[in-house]
């Protein structure tokens, strides 16, 4: 048996004890087990699996192996069905002939949770991207091309603050826990979910009747909030859709439309402001939960140089 092939095959079943035993080992960190969430900027993590493709002893006219590992670092569960994983760039042209696997098949990641001790679990999956062949007649010695593999994804951020202070018409009403401060940013370390875009600034204003409510949104992991489809010039960039939750009875003023659920665009800058108001009320001031949910398609990549020896 070609002994290219006993390696890979020995490299795959490492790869399956890994991903089997990752959740007692290093996929865990501690966490904060009062916080409404985990936290943090990522979405999926994508790597490349050990020697898959190795970075050097690879040769011309000789297929090597490409595998890449998903791991779901959010708050949210990513569907096996609606993952696009493929290689991008370099390895895509005319010199290089890519078979595809007979079956590339993973399981639905489930979202980051708490586990025992204070840490945190991650669910991952091996997504099996076939083989590469270098095939041009004439190169260097060593070639040495970057391999580059993109995921894409849907995703939703989840956002919560505890109180929300609702104003009264009436300042003689006022309840001196439900105070507002124009100049106080509401966000707390774990008001968002786990997940690449968040709600990173809410401040509250005081104005005839209502209460004026501005929200900042950013991109915060390394990616791009992007459609996923084939066609690269249909592609919508940088669309979120916005949901107030609670309170429901707030108006915001969308890309098109008004409402509590619409449409916001990232600038320039990854980030975007959506102003909002809501009817102060005729008797006390009081405290609500406010709570939102932003949805979105992320797009990330990986690479890693190999090299390819002349035959």
């Amino acid at each position: 048996m070609n002994i290219k092939y006993i390696n890979y095959i020995l490299v795959i079943l490492l790869s399956g004890l890994l991903v089997v035993s990752g959740a007692d080992c290093s996929s865990k960190k501690k966490v904060d087990t009062s916080a409404t969430f985990i936290g943090g900027n990522q979405g999926l993590e994508l790597s490349f699996v050990q020697d898959m493709p190795p970075e050097t002893n690879n040769y011309q006219n000789e297929q090597f192996p490409i595998s890449v590992l998903l791991k779901n670092k959010g708050e949210y569960p990513v569907k096996k069905d609606t993952v696009v994983v493929k290689i991008i760039k370099t390895f895509t042209d005319k010199n290089f002939k890519l078979t595809k696997p007979k079956s590339s098949t993973i399981h639905d990641l489930l979202p980051a949770s708490k586990g025992l001790n204070n840490e945190i679990d991650y669910d991952d999956a091996i997504v099996d991207l076939g083989y590469a062949t270098y095939t041009a007649q004439t190169m260097s010695p060593d070639y040495k091309p970057d391999l580059s593999v993109e995921a894409c994804y849907p995703y939703k951020t989840m956002f919560k603050l505890d109180k929300f202070c609702i104003p009264s018409t009436s300042r003689a009403t006022e309840d001196q826990t439900c105070l507002i401060d124009q100049t106080k940013n509401l966000v707390t370390a774990n008001s968002n979910s786990g997940a690449p875009v968040q709600i990173t600034s809410i401040r509250q204003e005081i104005v005839q009747n209502a209460v004026r409510i501005t929200l900042e949104i950013s991109k915060l992991g390394d990616g791009k909030v992007i459609e996923c489809v084939e066609n690269p010039e249909s592609k919508d960039k940088n669309k979120i859709t916005v949901h107030i939750n609670s309170p429901t009875d707030i108006n915001c003023g969308f890309t098109e439309g008004s409402g509590n659920s619409g449409i916001v665009i990232l600038k320039s800058d990854n980030t975007a402001k959506l102003i909002c108001e809501k009817a102060a009320v005729s008797g006390k001031a009081y405290n609500i939960n406010f709570e939102a949910s932003l949805d979105y398609s992320f797009t990330q990549e990986v690479s890693k140089q190999v090299i390819i020896k002349k035959t």
